[in-house]
């Protein structure tokens, strides 16, 4: 037998997270925009697909292309989560 358990927004509000989340980056310098356009924007997330898995490594890469970050900010962004 096998149970499945669907944590996004059934136990864990997922878009409360997001939005929490969100505000965090801010706090260094990192824009509601580029946090969105970038949330899901590296592999191996595709836009032809609708689910998408996310990394936070990831994101942090893509967003320090777009914004200049220092290794201590980048450090204490990670060790927030």
């Amino acid at each position: 037998m096998k149970i499945f358990i669907d944590f996004d927004d059934v136990i864990f509000n997922t878009k409360r997270f997001r939005a929490d989340f969100e505000k965090v980056f801010s706090q260094f310098g990192i824009t509601a925009d580029i946090f969105r356009k970038n949330y899901y924007n590296y592999s191996p997330n595709k836009k032809s697909f609708s689910a998408k898995t996310y990394f936070l490594e990831k994101h942090l890469a893509v967003i320090r292309k777009h914004v200049i970050l220092t290794s201590r900010n980048l450090k204490k962004v990670s060790k927030l989560f």
